[in-house]
């Protein structure tokens, strides 16, 4: 059994772990100016890469920290006003020792100014930690001429230990 201690050291690299192999399931948040919108948008897919700036991370018990940036790289489907985001560096749930129980379907929406919203909810269990987590992701932002732009957030919930950890950055990217 993890004791709660274990589980706190722990959870910021999970965290981190879950970043790189889960990112790009979801999004919500208002990143982007109005500066940087496109007009009449009709199809942004293609190959991006996604940099965070350093990662505010705060939990439900009162913890707080920061962990680095992040270079992530992935594709973007984008098909009529649905759009999705697909990590390089692994697929999906693939991470060694993450363990995918259910998965939502992702949902991706784009307007005709760029602007998107990508979430999706994932029920997961970890080798080393107890229980069940349930792992929120959120993207959002506006796609411009050579990239995209926004916040990424996401969340994951100890089931046994009745604790969130929500980390949270702003991004960029270039379209290659």
């Amino acid at each position: 059994m993890l004791l709660i201690n274990d589980f706190k050291s722990a959870k910021l690299t999970y965290g981190l772990v879950i970043t790189l192999m889960l990112s790009g399931c979801g999004g919500s948040g208002s990143g982007g100016s109005d500066a940087e919108k496109l007009s009449g948008v009709s199809d942004v897919s293609g190959n991006y890469s996604m940099i965070t700036s350093a990662i505010s991370v705060e939990c439900t018990d009162g913890s707080t920290d920061t962990l680095p940036a992040q270079a992530l790289s992935g594709a973007i489907v984008h098909n009529g006003n649905k759009v999705e985001f697909f990590n390089d560096a692994q697929g999906p749930g693939s991470g060694s020792g993450i363990t995918i129980i259910e998965r939502d379907a992702t949902d991706g929406i784009i307007n005709e100014d760029g602007k998107f919203v990508i979430t999706t909810s994932i029920l997961a269990s970890i080798d080393g930690i107890d229980g069940n987590l349930t792992i929120n992701y959120h993207l959002s932002g506006y796609f411009n001429d050579s990239g995209w732009s926004g916040d990424y957030v996401y969340s994951f919930f100890s089931h046994n230990l009745s604790e969130t950890c929500t980390f949270s950055s702003p991004f960029s990217g270039s379209k290659s």
